[in-house]
């Protein structure tokens, strides 16, 4: 790091020389190959904000605080606001897609650039868009099977796609209303998020509630409820089988994901049993369930290792250019993820399928150690 990259920083961020180089000495602002990243909210600046020395700044996706009930949160929260939007919260990763002097970059909410992400990006966006607007950025939830973090069955998706929730200025964060987004989308060849209803935030809680109930009848995640005018921040509320489906995850990888994670999907369930004034038959029924979704890959897991198989979360890429797989095993390893590529097919349409299992080394070794004798 020289003195005159850290002016650069200085004069791009608006922060003080030693500011800067406190950032880069504890970690907290990252050198990329291309681009600064940083690692966690600092000095004003959200998680993920990626600077690039030529004057580019992309502010990180602001995280979207949670409902815990709809009512009176929603009044509370959108009091202000005469219109809210309800759209379906996607069930994939978060990423925000920029141009930058002509490049197309994918990056994931940390911050990072993901070449497989980059890779599909390209394919499935209207491109054209960025030669209207350049200075704007596309977030938006890439969803789908051959997804590598996040894989689901459960939208019409054959691959791989980028819903769009928002489209933000690079630099101020600030974010377009809902009509002006959801026009821009549908005049290029985009997909938005869908739009489920439009309300005052007096009858959201209902609004927001039949449409949870459906939502979850279907296993999908949930809703993002926002100000038509995108002045206040959104809140997302997330169903019943989706809390379930993420501790059934975990609970299957049980010594790698943290209490924080477990506990507050099995809080959400409390709350949201209580709104709805569940009866004893209900509340027995999503006891059930909730039970299920914490012993059943539970028990999987210590099978598994008793029959001597790895635990490891299969996952798969489809790609158009075979040398993508190599740079996205480059990106996996720099993230410190144990992983192995165990598949490889040459499709019809002249693509690639790569098969990869994600090990989680922590929930191996100590299922092992137990069932070997060891102590908790």
């Amino acid at each position: 790091m020289n003195e005159f990259e850290i002016e650069k920083l200085s004069e791009i961020l608006g922060l003080g020389y030693e500011k800067v180089g406190e950032g880069i000495e504890s970690g907290t602002l990252k050198k990329e190959e291309t681009h600064y990243r940083i690692e966690k909210r600092w000095a004003g600046y959200p998680k993920g904000t990626v600077i690039f020395g030529n004057d580019e700044l992309i502010l990180g996706f602001p995280k979207i605080r949670r409902a815990m009930v709809l009512d009176p949160t929603i009044k509370r929260h959108f009091e202000d606001t005469s219109s809210i939007a309800i759209e379906e919260k996607m069930n994939g990763y978060n990423v925000r897609v920029v141009s930058i002097d002509g490049d197309i970059w994918a990056f994931t909410r940390g911050g990072l650039s993901c070449p497989y992400t980059t890779h599909r990006a390209k394919e499935e966006l209207d491109l054209s868009f960025f030669d209207k607007y350049p200075n704007l950025v596309l977030c938006g939830e890439m969803v789908g099977p051959d997804n590598p973090y996040v894989p689901k069955t459960i939208y019409n998706v054959g691959s791989i796609e980028f819903f769009i929730f928002d489209i933000m200025e690079k630099k101020t964060g600030d974010k377009l209303s809902v009509e002006e987004r959801r026009e821009i989308v549908d005049s290029f060849d985009l997909t938005g998020t869908p739009l489920i209803n439009i309300c005052d935030p007096v009858n959201g809680q209902d609004a927001a509630k039949k449409i949870i109930r459906k939502l979850n009848n279907e296993n999908r995640e949930g809703v993002v409820i926002k100000d038509v005018r995108s002045d206040v921040e959104p809140i997302k509320y997330t169903t019943p089988s989706s809390n379930r489906s993420d501790l059934r995850f975990a609970y299957r990888y049980f010594y790698d994901y943290g209490s924080d994670f477990l506990h507050s999907r099995t809080v959400r369930e409390a709350f949201q049993s209580e709104e709805w004034e569940e009866d004893t038959e209900e509340l027995e029924e999503r006891a059930k369930k909730l039970g299920m979704s914490i012993l059943e890959p539970m028990r999987k897991t210590i099978k598994d290792k008793k029959e001597e198989r790895v635990i490891a979360e299969k996952v798969s890429i489809k790609i158009s250019d075979i040398k993508v797989a190599e740079k996205f095993r480059s990106h996996l390893k720099g993230q410190g993820i144990e992983f192995e590529f165990t598949g490889f097919n040459e499709l019809e349409d002249g693509c690639y399928r790569f098969e990869i299992d994600k090990i989680y080394r922590p929930t191996n070794d100590k299922t092992n150690s137990i069932l070997g004798g060891g102590l908790w």
